[in-house]
């Protein structure tokens, strides 16, 4: 689960946007060739797809919040 800091820090620090077939749901798989930015918390990452922010597990590459 997210923290308030990770949440506001992915606000503050938007990225470009990048463009994907297929809807942006939790547990959709980012490919790799997607480039994922770092926040402060621990084993999570983030990217924007489709105009969406996202928050993906590090190891894993799977969404697993989007946030609105």
């Amino acid at each position: 689960e997210p923290t308030t800091e990770t949440i506001t820090f992915v606000k503050a620090n938007p990225v470009e946007t990048v463009y994907l077939d297929g809807e942006v749901v939790v547990g959709a798989g980012v490919p790799q060739t997607v480039t994922t930015y770092e926040v402060p918390q621990e084993g999570l990452r983030y990217v924007n797809i489709n105009s969406q922010t996202v928050l993906v597990d590090a190891e894993t590459g799977v969404i697993v919040q989007v946030l609105r």
